[in-house]
């Protein structure tokens, strides 16, 4: 089965039993895996990454970096985090 263009599917690793209750109310499927950002975006993603620590950002661009078409991410400006990598 193909999805929508406009379907989505979220997770968060400190996700409350209230959040999965209004998702799946809303038809949002959560997801149970916590790939630590190393998630492969096999088709448009939308990686929601505001304040997450340096090394997530590193894992989703690692496992997306021979096909960046399909993952945006929407987060901090990577240059602030320059002094962590020096």
């Amino acid at each position: 089965a193909s999805k929508s263009p406009n379907t989505c599917s979220v997770f968060d690793p400190i996700i409350t039993e209230l959040d999965i209750i209004v998702y799946r109310e809303l038809g949002i499927p959560v997801l149970g895996d916590n790939s630590k950002g190393k998630h492969t975006a096999t088709e448009r993603t939308l990686f929601f990454l505001p304040h997450c620590p340096y090394r997530l950002y590193c894992n989703v661009l690692w496992a997306n970096w021979n096909n960046m078409d399909n993952a945006h991410i929407f987060g901090n400006r990577l240059d602030k985090y320059y002094s962590v990598v020096v």
